[in-house]
Parts: C-alpha cells; structure tokens; sequence
C-alpha cells in the first residue's frame, strides 16, 4: 500500500488523474455557469428577507469563487501546455491575477463550508426555539455572519497573499518558441513562506475535519426537529404538515450535500496527518487524487445548492421566473411563503 507503484500501476494513475482534471474542469465551467443566475435572483429584493437568505448568497458567492478560480487556472494551463499567447500568460496582469484567485480560492472553500454550517445550526437553533428567533432571524444577521466566516477564512491565505511578488524573467525559461522568449516576461516568486504554507495546511486541515464532523450532527437535528414538528401540525393543518415534510427532506438534502462533499475532505486530512506517504507510493496517488475528487464533489455541491434552492422556496422560483422573463408575477402570500422565510 505504501511501496512504490510498479511502472504499470503508475500509468494507471496518471491516465486517472487527466480524466479526473477534466471532470474537476467540467464541473467547475457547469456550477460558474448556474451559480451565476443563482446569486442574480438570490440579490433580488424579494429574496432578500431573512437571515437564511443572507447566508445562501454568502454561500454563493463562495462557490462562484471558488469554481471560478478553477476555470481560470485549467484555462491557463491548457492554453501554457499548447504554448498559446505565451507572452500574455506571463504578463504582470496576468500573474497577479493569479495569486489573488489563488487567495480568494482558499478563502472560499473553507468560508463556504462554515457559512453553510452556520445556516443549518441557525435553523437548528430556531426548530428547538433557542434565543431570539426573531432577533437571529433579520436580515443583517446572515450578512454579518457571512462577513466574519469570510474574513476569519481569510487570515492565513492573505498572510500567504502579502509574502508573494510578481517578478520580472527572462522569456527563454517559460515559452517553448520564439513568440515571447525576447519579451520581459513575469513570474510568482514565495518569500519565506515555508512556514506559512504549513500553518495553512494545519488551520485547513482542522477546519476540514471539524466541519466533516459537524454537518452529519447537524443533519440529523434538523430531520428529526422538522419531522417532530410536522407530526404536532397533523392536528392543526394538513397542508401545512405536508408543506413542512417537504422542507424537512429539502433541507436534510441542503446539508448532506455538504456532507457528501466534507467527510472525504475530512477523511483526507486525517490520512495525511496520521500516515507517512512514499513518493509515487499507492496511497500517495490515492491522496492526489482524492484531492480533486474532492473538489470535483464541491463542485457538485455548489450545482446542487442552485437546483435545491429552487425546489425549496417559492419565492426563489416565483423571482427565478419574474428576472428571466418567463412570466408576470402577481404578489401573493401563501403558507409556504411564510413559513420557508422565516429563520
């Protein structure tokens, strides 16, 4: 398990790996192209009513970095691989550009995973009637939660932002032609960021494992308070148990989807903290492979949460119609309306 690979298996690996890069670079075009329509009607006034709301556009916003970080680099190393505008690539522009998707890429992915979290222990916390429901449940509450999640998630990779400088090469060492090798080309440079890189990978790896362990707990809090309640509304109203079963199943989806996405991430960091790896050894593929089979899921998770969004809430579908013009929308009010935007 941990010799190295015979030159077989290797190849294996490797023919693995492309398909996989590919896949990740599929996903990430697939969940840009929806999370982009997503965040336009989550913006929408009507959308914007409580907390739940608030914290679902932070959540947007986090995956729409993210894959798009993603897009842009497979891009670059597509476009570098073929030695396309190679003088372009090199460009200042360009590498800066890519040590700032680079920061907000690691600030994403963990300000996504804990804004989610908070979204379901905020429900978690409404079901038992915990606190000020009413309070918790404003508007600018999701917003302020979302600020501090992203502004925490931000400390160590803007540490690693501030430690990174574009400098300026010589064309020779980066294009394999004549199109840019007499150009004043640029490239990222690290200052003394060893140390750094391991204080990110600890604080990641931690989060990682601490949010794994986190969303099945929540998960089943929230099945099990929604479920208590809609069997009590059984006596009161029908359609309004029926209503809230639907949302119980809608959000027990809403975060297994983060579960789906965050165990094998938990998973990960617990084998890279606990097992020594050799070079070119089975689990060491098994682990670099994992790593994009992980961001491939989070890819997944962030088309997910567009398709659960829609089924979830009226409102989200009613807005979806009204901003595409599918329809006009005459202003109702309705039981789902109600009780789905609420904390």
């Amino acid at each position: 398990m941990n010799q190295t690979l015979t030159l077989e298996t290797s190849n294996f690996f490797d023919s693995f790996k492309i398909y996989m890069d590919s896949l990740q670079f599929l996903s990430a075009i697939f969940a840009v192209f929806l999370n982009i329509p997503h965040l336009t009607i989550c913006l929408q006034k009507s959308m914007r009513t409580s907390n739940t709301n608030s914290l679902i556009i932070g959540i947007s916003i986090s995956d729409l970095l993210y894959s798009l970080e993603i897009v842009i680099t497979k891009t670059t190393d597509y476009l570098w691989f073929y030695d396309v505008l190679c003088e372009s690539l090199f460009s200042y522009f360009n590498q800066l550009s890519e040590i700032i998707m680079d920061f907000l890429s690691k600030t994403s992915v963990k300000s996504s995973f804990w804004t989610g979290a908070s979204l379901a222990f905020l429900r978690v916390l409404a079901l038992k009637s915990w606190g000020n429901s009413e309070f918790l449940g404003q508007q600018w509450i999701g917003y302020l939660i979302s600020l501090i999640i992203f502004a925490i998630s931000a400390i160590v990779p803007g540490q690693l932002l501030l430690n990174e400088r574009v400098e300026s090469v010589s064309g020779e060492l980066l294009c394999f032609d004549d199109s840019g090798k007499n150009s004043e080309l640029f490239l990222v440079v690290f200052e003394d960021v060893d140390s750094l890189f391991k204080v990110n990978n600890a604080s990641a790896g931690v989060s990682d494992i601490i949010v794994a362990i986190l969303y099945p707990i929540l998960a089943f809090f929230i099945y099990f308070e929604i479920r208590k309640s809609a069997e009590k509304l059984k006596t009161i109203s029908k359609p309004t148990a029926i209503e809230r079963y639907k949302r119980a199943k809608l959000i027990l989806f809403l975060t297994l989807s983060y579960v789906i996405c965050t165990l094998p991430q938990g998973v990960l960091q617990l084998m890279f903290y606990f097992i020594h790896f050799e070079n070119n050894s089975f689990l060491s593929n098994i682990l670099g492979n994992g790593e994009v089979i992980v961001s491939i899921l989070f890819c997944w998770n962030a088309i997910a949460q567009c398709f659960i969004c829609y089924l979830l809430s009226s409102n989200y579908r009613s807005t979806a119609k009204k901003v595409f013009g599918c329809r006009k929308i005459a202003p109702k009010t309705s039981i789902e309306f109600v009780t789905v935007h609420r904390l």
